[in-house]
């Protein structure tokens, strides 16, 4: 399953680590840098492509359920995503890391609207496995901190129809940067 812990064994399991400690500690041998050890697998672009469509139908869904049912939005409080004040960008320069965090957290805002389990499921999984490869979309993208404002500003306001489409514009930019986005990861 792509980007889920690798569980095979290794030679250099455990049962081998207090030695190599002990070795070390007594100094009777160098001491070896650690090999970094894998925890998620690779992502092939099929895959980043099924994650981006998944997260799109979702995201796309769910809004179609707000806007079918306009009394759903604002059972839970809008989060705090980006400053409301004339929704313009933020004061302060915004970290690629922090621009994937907020991005996924308003995607899962959306998500939890639309009172699906499902949905919410997605979305974190979709969040989960996407967090490198929206990091390195931020060196490929122009004005990543701008795309992010318009979206939290049409969610903020209720303008769902004007949203769908955003979002559906925001995953047809991740669609053009994958063969870019495969080099560098």
């Amino acid at each position: 399953m792509p980007g889920t812990v690798d569980h095979r064994r290794r030679a250099d399991a455990p049962k081998n680590a207090p030695v190599g400690r002990l070795v070390q500690m007594l100094g009777e041998g160098p001491r070896l840098p650690s090999r970094p050890r894998p925890l998620v697998r690779d992502l092939s672009s099929a895959e980043i492509c099924r994650l981006y469509e998944v997260n799109r139908a979702v995201i796309d869904r769910s809004l179609k359920i707000l806007r079918n049912n306009p009394e759903r939005n604002g059972i839970a409080q809008f989060p705090q995503i980006w400053p409301a004040k004339g929704d313009g960008p933020p004061p302060e320069i915004l970290s690629p890391a922090k621009l994937v965090r907020m991005t996924g957290d308003l995607f899962l805002h959306i998500a939890n609207q639309s009172g699906s389990s499902d949905f919410i499921r997605r979305t974190l999984n979709a969040n989960q496995q996407l967090r490198y490869v929206r990091l390195c979309e931020c060196a490929l993208i122009d004005f990543p901190e701008e795309e992010l404002a318009y979206l939290c500003h049409l969610y903020r306001r209720n303008h769902i129809k004007e949203l769908r489409h955003a979002v559906a514009e925001y995953h047809v930019t991740r669609f053009k940067i994958i063969p870019r986005l495969m080099k560098i990861l």
